[in-house]
């Protein structure tokens, strides 16, 4: 990235943000208009909710920042669950959108649509993801400016194109205290469809790299995936997770059989407040699968429970090279990979996995499930 405009990013990280506060037809969500970067000139605004849960007097909170993807806005439900959960929380809209009487418009002063990054090529204040992406970091600094909110504690998950927002910013703004990308990840020229095509453009990949600040990553990090994306690969969120695992021991991988792709399926998983809670309130750490080997046709793996219990491992695989293709599947038209996962199950013996290699194995993953409180989660291990 040019050093100007990562220079420009780091400026928003460290900068106080300014909004108003604004009427809400959400009940017991409020609302603000944020002062964003100018774009070619012009003042900008950005919309979001926020509202912060019930609390003890004097106690202080933990915050979330809420990015939506493509197709989405500032979603009040997406509060209302983060707050249920005892976070406050705020969900802005990053492609310039305000609410209205007739739905969700834009005004002379909104920051750029989304547009795929494909202004990549010209003005920095010009481009949709250096404005989503300051946008999410104004979110960050006002959350941590609230009297109730404890300013260590303040996190971030992103959906799809939110994810790769959130995927951006953690190389800049080292104050979350964790982050979940969703879907969307960086390595994002091994992606499939429109993304993978826009992320190996030369402009892009001078703009908008993800893994180019991954090593400043020290948070820990729940990338979570779909594992029949047909918009983000497994390849570039376990590579993600390589990039950044260094940085902290609690950061995770964990890929979701049958999770499908949407902000509803994207929010729905449990590992994301159990992530984020064991991070934030001292609630026990995911599993971790700690060694993966191969010999003698055979599969071993070792796993720490940490927090959770164990219940169940299970190998995904193809034994011919995955291929795609833009067809029909789960009622609607992708990218999607041609073939099925195989799966099957593998024996557990104390934090010790066993299982035959299957012949022919082109592509893999290890899946460990475990449940913590009761609730469900995966943890995986991709071997390519």
């Amino acid at each position: 990235m040019p050093s100007e405009i990562g220079e420009k990013l780091l400026s928003a990280t460290n900068n106080p943000a300014e909004y108003i506060i604004v009427p809400s037809s959400e009940p017991g969500i409020g609302a603000i208009e944020i002062t964003g970067e100018k774009c070619g000139g012009k003042d900008t605004k950005i919309f979001a909710y926020i509202s912060i849960p019930e609390h003890e007097p004097g106690e202080k909170v933990p915050g979330i920042v809420l990015v939506h993807g493509g197709g989405g806005h500032a979603f009040p439900g997406w509060v209302r669950m983060w707050n249920d959960r005892g976070y406050a929380a705020v969900a802005m809209d990053n492609t310039g959108y305000f609410p209205s009487e007739n739905g969700w418009v834009r005004r002379g002063d909104s920051i750029p649509d989304n547009d795929g990054v494909t202004t990549s090529s010209g003005e920095a204040d010009e481009m949709w993801m250096y404005h989503a992406v300051i946008s999410a970091a104004l979110c960050g600094s006002i959350l941590r400016s609230l009297p109730d909110v404890d300013a260590e504690r303040v996190g971030i998950t992103g959906i799809s194109w939110g994810g790769v927002i959130t995927s951006i910013l953690i190389g800049y703004d080292p104050r979350f205290a964790f982050a979940v990308p969703v879907y969307g990840s960086g390595f994002l020229g091994d992606a499939p469809g429109n993304i993978g095509r826009a992320f190996r453009l030369p402009d892009t990949r001078k703009m908008w790299l993800a893994e180019e600040r991954f090593e400043n990553v020290k948070m820990p990090v729940l990338w979570l995936q779909w594992n029949d994306d047909n918009c983000f690969s497994l390849k570039s969120g376990w590579e993600s997770y390589l990039a950044t695992r260094g940085g902290n021991a609690v950061t995770r991988y964990s890929a979701v059989d049958g999770m499908m792709h949407s902000h509803s399926h994207g929010w729905a998983p449990e590992v994301i407040g159990m992530f984020a809670d064991s991070v934030t309130k001292g609630a026990p750490v995911m599993p971790e699968i700690t060694s993966f080997s191969l010999s003698d046709g055979r599969i071993s793996a070792e796993v720490s429970e940490n927090g959770g219990k164990i219940t169940g491992a299970r190998l995904f695989y193809l034994t011919v090279p995955m291929t795609r293709s833009v067809h029909e599947k789960y009622g609607y038209t992708g990218d999607f990979m041609d073939q099925t996962w195989n799966v099957t199950g593998a024996e557990i013996s104390g934090s010790s996995i066993d299982l035959p290699l299957p012949e022919s194995v082109c592509e893999m993953y290890l899946e460990v499930g475990f449940t913590i409180n009761g609730k469900p989660g995966v943890v995986c291990r991709y071997c390519g």
